[in-house]
């Protein structure tokens, strides 16, 4: 909208072009002039389309962080960093113990921050599953949205609700205690949790099939576009590349740390030393991050190779 509202200034600026807005009877003499301050216009005006306008760069950290995933890969970040120092044994015990507290102060707070993720994964299920694509992408798509979103997150969200009736104090709330003891979750909210991480698993395996299927559509795109001498759509087809690598790294990432939650399941067996759950998740979430960042000025998504036209 903005940029055809700022069209009038592609126009002819000439005497004889103002003249046309206002006098009907010379449109005829001035046809050429117009049609060559036309083509100038549509050139100069895709260009704009293709070409986001700046944007310093504490305006894009603040447009990043007001978004809701844009501020959850900062605490994920934290979580992660603070899981790192916590296992170092080149700190003191006092030290360790404070980054583990943090640690799962700011996982607790990412609990929160997650609440509409079973909103999110409903509209991706209803709307976000193409209807004329091949089988292997609808599939892709319901697990993404539906196992990685919803499953996901309705397992979260109960362990959670678990959580905080188990920090009431039991004898003053005998009725509900008595409730979760006959259904048997009284004390299973970690391997409620731990059932979770499994839907994790499914979703990263199958976003970096997608990612694989982007990943090809943009290296045909790259060379096409080199093959035209386009240096405007390869310049913007190398920045989604670059974010489509850095998507890949996080999920990368997602896979062994949701097997290792996973694992816990009835205090089962860990699969990841704990300096490398802090690595792997520090890692991932700033690699993440990064995309958050660029999707403030560039148009990007990881299911490119649905796009009729990526650049």
């Amino acid at each position: 909208v903005a940029s055809f509202i700022r069209m009038p200034k592609f126009l002819p600026t000439s005497s004889s072009a103002t003249s046309l807005f206002f006098f009907k009877g010379r449109k005829e003499a001035m046809s050429s002039s117009i049609v060559k301050g036309e083509g100038a216009a549509a050139m100069k005006h895709s260009q704009e389309l293709i070409v986001s306008p700046s944007k310093p760069t504490l305006q894009i950290l603040a447009s990043t962080l007001n978004t809701l995933w844009g501020s959850d890969r900062v605490l994920r970040s934290i979580q992660f960093f603070s899981r790192l120092l916590a296992s170092s044994p080149e700190l003191s015990a006092e030290s360790r113990h404070l980054f583990e507290v943090i640690g799962r102060s700011f996982s607790q707070a990412r609990y929160i921050n997650r609440l509409y993720g079973t909103i999110d994964g409903l509209e991706g299920v209803l709307y976000d599953i193409p209807r004329n694509a091949p089988f292997a992408i609808k599939l892709a798509k319901f697990l993404i949205h539906g196992v990685g979103g919803i499953g996901y997150h309705v397992l979260e969200h109960t362990a959670l609700a678990i959580m905080i009736v188990r920090r009431c104090d039991p004898e003053k709330i005998p009725s509900i205690k008595a409730a979760l003891q006959r259904w048997g979750v009284w004390d299973r909210a970690d391997d409620i949790d731990a059932l979770a991480q499994w839907c994790w698993f499914v979703e990263a395996v199958t976003k970096l099939y997608i990612a694989s299927l982007s990943y090809r559509r943009i290296r045909n795109q790259i060379a096409v576009a080199m093959a035209a001498g386009d240096k405007v759509a390869l310049k913007k087809l190398v920045v989604l590349r670059r974010m489509l690598f850095l998507d890949v790294i996080k999920l990368g990432c997602d896979l062994p740390l949701s097997v290792h939650y996973a694992r816990m399941y009835d205090n089962g067996p860990s699969t990841v030393p704990d300096r490398w759950v802090g690595i792997l998740g520090v890692v991932g979430s700033l690699a993440q991050f990064l995309v958050r960042f660029q999707q403030q000025t560039h148009s990007y998504s990881l299911d490119l190779c649905l796009s009729n036209k990526i650049a």
